[in-house]
């Protein structure tokens, strides 16, 4: 049975743990509002809903040459943002800065990849993010307000590999399980 991939840049628990408390202040103002778990706090390039095990062996193939030839880079979180939309909300998220445009080198080379080799993926535009949480139902949020209630300066991070991941949906919730952890080559 085809399981559920994504290829992400993992956070470190600083950048984590300010998701976190922007998830409990969205939380007071709308009890509705799901705050992601620590666990699941990445920022997603590719996704991929059915891959066979042989399409395993060649998302790790892709990983492993893609993330060897690219450096690490500094990533910063950005303002909030809803999806699809502040209008019809479900999904609140942080905007992620790529201060020099290695996150977008990142994805273009992994992009490249996939399609020279006719593997399929999600083709949503992709916009760089880290999801805060998830609205029970589509309603509309103040993208300002959001804003105002999350005064923290957001922190800034060094992406320094990029992980396959396998996405469970079992009993006890979601589980993700690291399948190929790449570094990053060291660019000072």
């Amino acid at each position: 049975m085809p399981s559920r991939y994504f290829i992400a840049i993992s956070v470190p628990d600083a950048v984590k743990e300010y998701i976190q408390t922007v998830g409990r202040q969205l939380l007071q103002s709308n009890p509705q509002f799901r705050i992601v778990g620590r666990e699941h706090i990445h920022s997603t390039l590719f996704f991929f809903p059915a891959v066979s095990d042989e399409g395993l062996a060649t998302l790790c193939r892709i990983t492993a040459t893609v993330g060897s030839e690219a450096d690490n880079f500094a990533l910063a979180l950005g303002s909030l943002v809803c999806f699809p939309s502040a209008v019809n909300a479900r999904v609140v998220t942080c905007g992620v800065n790529d201060v020099s445009g290695a996150f977008r080198k990142l994805h273009t080379l992994l992009k490249n990849e996939l399609n020279n080799a006719h593997f399929g993926y999600d083709s949503k535009t992709w916009i760089p993010h880290v999801t805060v949480g998830r609205l029970k139902e589509q309603q509309s949020i103040s993208e300002s307000k959001i804003s105002q209630d999350a005064n923290l300066a957001p922190p800034t991070w060094q992406a320094t590999k990029v992980n396959l991941y396998r996405s469970d949906l079992g009993s006890e919730g979601l589980r993700y399980t690291v399948c190929k952890e790449v570094p990053l080559r060291y660019a000072p």
